[in-house]
């Protein structure tokens, strides 16, 4: 029994125990805990019941999620993930839990769901949990559970510069290395002395000849010595002078004397 034609049908949907139940009149085939979902997409529960397997399938149902239904042209390998879909037991009444994705499909990317998905993917906003009893090829009894996804919420991320904490700068006084002052005594340039000989003039040193008084009434003859050496003229000379002037100092006197 397809969903496009049990909704036109009864067109009525129960709320049962926290599940969007489809149902009609003659049949309750299955339901979701959640249809209306987060962007991303969320994992629900789906409920089956009183499905008809075609004989000769087994005692499984196949869920999956596709972007179409077959209320047109519909294929279930191409409009149908490869990558999500399930087989639990169908003992006639279950329940599976379903991981639904929000945006491109897992398995190829060729299509997607809500807004999610990739500019220039084909996308749907609304998609379908497909309930294939037997088979996944049973397009006779199968059934579509449609979902939603709520949009996308504007978020404005401010970001905050890095803090940065600056260590605080010490700066040390430059260290001055003063050398040791060496004073240096005054050096002192002494002229060398010079003791000069303190100068003697030596007068010439005169040795007057004796004074013999004569007697103007006596002769005396004077006999030289035979051992008198012989003197010389440079000598004899001077002291011939002396001799003159002391004579003639004696006359002076006795002149004076007389007078």
């Amino acid at each position: 029994m397809r969903l496009s034609r049990t909704a036109a049908v009864a067109g009525v949907a129960l709320a049962l125990g926290g599940g969007l139940v489809l149902s009609n009149s003659a049949q309750a085939a299955g339901s979701l805990s959640k249809s209306n979902l987060l962007p991303q997409g969320e994992t629900i529960t789906v409920f089956y019941n009183n499905m008809t397997i075609p004989a000769g399938n087994s005692s499984v149902v196949f869920i999956q999620q596709c972007w179409k239904n077959d209320a047109g042209v519909f294929n279930p390998a191409a409009d149908c993930s490869g990558a999500t879909g399930i087989n639990p037991p169908y003992p006639g009444t279950g329940q599976a839990d379903f991981a639904v994705f929000g945006g491109a499909d897992p398995n190829l990317g060729e299509w997607g769901c809500g807004p999610l998905t990739s500019p220039g993917v084909p996308k749907a906003d609304t998609c379908y949990i497909r309930l294939a009893p037997g088979s996944q090829s049973n397009t006779a009894s199968d059934e579509f559970y449609p979902v939603t996804f709520t949009a996308v919420e504007e978020t404005t991320t401010t970001t905050e510069a890095p803090t940065t904490t600056v260590a605080p700068t010490t700066t040390e006084a430059p260290t001055t290395t003063v050398a040791p002052t060496t004073t240096e005594a005054p050096t002192t340039t002494v002229a060398p002395t010079t003791t000069e000989a303190p100068t003697t003039t030596v007068a010439p040193t005169t040795t007057a000849a004796p004074t013999t008084t004569v007697d103007p009434g006596t002769t005396t003859t004077v006999v030289p010595p035979n051992d008198v050496p012989e003197v010389p003229m440079s000598v004899l000379l001077p002291l011939g002078a002396i001799a003159v002037l002391g004579g003639s100092i004696v006359v002076a006197r006795r002149r004076q004397h007389s007078a």
